[in-house]
């Protein structure tokens, strides 16, 4: 294990290593009690069964996830530049030519983000990490939403951010990430947000009447520089129409192509290039120097009372450290994971009879029982492990009864159950039989040892797939060129630090 470099909802991000290769992935700890505590279970499994259908050079991508007895662990790609935000403060706001290059990688990213059904809805500088070649990469898929049964209306992100339509109450589409993307552009060049206010009404307003005030004297800490081109200010006009239809690129999956790319801004711009990460900006960070705040190291160690006194660990229940795991071995165990008895979930404790704080304790158990069973060992590339809508649905089931005080033994004794699909589309329900197996082209959803058929702890997990280069990307995603497809090497497991 290696410094930590951020801090999120549930927990620290960390760097780890393969031991055998060397090659370094973000490791994200999502602590599972604070994770139940926060009603964000479906969030995350969400978020990971988004993320396992993105390959791309400028986002963030899963790699690999797993779990121990207090974590689920996400393995990302990993950037060590620091966020946006960062170096907008550091360097008094961007030259126009880094912000062209940054915004061109970041419309490569979300037209492939789009064309998979997906709006990001929280682009923003914090969620923009430069890489150690200086590439900008989009990361937290948190608030992300699946488009595949409709599009959403709720209101999500951050408000700075957020374009007219999303306070409708209305339907929106992929033209909000667009709409951000000129919110992040403006505040790269100027420092400040396009939209702001004393209070959040004032914000809200200022964005649903899409007034754009370019400042004539600006530049962070009193500095001052030239100002933007007028292609600049025309394409941050265009990307920031309230009329979502009138917006650059309209509101259609292939914006980038109807639109985005060919925007005279973007006139000296190769896109094959900038897709092979072969165009720069004309800023790259120093990796020698500490491109993150130092706060998440030292509250760390301030949130242990005792941080140099020798702790005894938990008994796990999980447990093997005498045999590191090859590819072959991990798919037998889920593939024996996958025949083993039905889930015996229906056996639980009749709830109704409980005081509040025995059912509090109680639907907490069958929460980490779940996360326990379903949040599988995962390896891109390799099939091992890959969720599906089943799994969020069920848990959507299991929540809902939760929340009503169901016992689940005459939940589950119905026929079938009626449930929302798990991934937000509210109003589209799917038919689950009770007494059915709910596997699908992932693994069995009714297997309630799907994760302990599996003796490996975090140190045992595979990285190996990506030995000795970059991490591998489907090459045929590439919109520029026509090419083989190249699939992820099949080495055996590694072993992580």
């Amino acid at each position: 294990m290696h410094q930590v470099i951020g801090k999120g909802g549930f927990g620290l991000v960390r760097i780890v290593e393969v031991k055998t290769t060397k090659q370094q992935y973000a490791l994200k700890y999502i602590n599972k009690r604070q994770c139940i505590k926060k009603d964000s279970m479906e969030n995350v499994f969400r978020e990971r069964l988004m993320m396992q259908e993105l390959d791309h050079p400028f986002i963030i991508n899963l790699r690999f996830a797993f779990q121990d007895d207090e974590y689920m662990f996400i393995g990302l790609d990993l950037a060590l530049g620091g966020d946006l935000r960062f170096h907008i403060l550091r360097q008094a706001g961007l030259t126009e030519q880094t912000i062209k290059v940054y915004s061109a990688e970041i419309s490569l990213a979300l037209s492939y983000i789009h064309s998979k059904h997906i709006i990001h809805r929280d682009l923003k500088p914090e969620n923009l990490l430069i890489d150690l070649d200086g590439h900008v990469r989009i990361t937290d898929f948190n608030v992300a939403y699946s488009t595949k049964v409709k599009f959403p209306s709720s209101r999500s992100g951050t408000m700075n951010y957020m374009a007219p339509e999303m306070f409708s109450g209305k339907r929106y589409t992929y033209a909000v990430d667009w709409w951000a993307l000129g919110v992040v552009m403006f505040e790269s060049f100027y420092g400040i947000k396009p939209f702001r206010g004393d209070d959040d009404r004032q914000v809200v307003h200022q964005i649903k009447s899409g007034e754009l005030h370019f400042p004539k004297d600006y530049g962070i800490r009193g500095t001052t520089k030239p100002d933007s081109s007028n292609l600049f200010k025309d394409i941050m006009y265009s990307l920031m129409t309230t009329t979502p239809t009138k917006r650059l690129g309209g509101e259609s999956m292939d914006a980038f192509s109807n639109g985005i790319s060919t925007h005279e801004w973007f006139g000296d711009i190769d896109w094959p290039s900038v897709y092979e990460r072969k165009v720069f900006p004309d800023f790259i960070p120093d990796m020698s120097k500490s491109n993150f705040e130092a706060a998440p190291a030292l509250e760390e160690l301030l949130y242990d009372s005792s941080p140099l006194t020798p702790k005894r660990r938990k008994k796990k229940t999980i447990t093997d450290n005498s045999v590191v795991l090859n590819r072959d071995s991990l798919a037998a165990s889920l593939s024996a994971s996958l025949t083993s008895s039905p889930s015996t979930s229906h056996n639980s404790p009749n709830m109704s009879n409980m005081s509040d704080k025995e059912k509090q304790k109680e639907q907490e158990r069958r929460q980490m029982a779940f996360i326990e069973t379903h949040f599988t060992v995962y390896v891109q590339g390799s099939g091992i492990g890959v969720l599906d809508t089943t799994t969020l649905n069920r848990l959507a089931i299991q929540n809902s009864m939760h929340k009503l005080n169901l016992d689940e033994s005459r939940a589950f004794s119905s026929a079938r159950y009626l449930s929302p699909l798990a991934q937000g589309n509210g109003d589209e329900r799917q038919t689950l039989s009770a007494s059915a197996s709910t596997s699908s082209k992932g693994f069995s959803c009714e297997s309630p040892k799907a994760s302990l058929a599996i003796p490996i702890k975090a140190s045992l997990i595979s990285a190996k797939l990506f030995e000795n280069k970059a991490p591998s990307r489907l090459v045929s995603e590439n919109p520029f060129h026509k090419r083989p497809t190249i699939s992820p090497s099949k080495s055996d497991l590694g072993e992580f630090k």
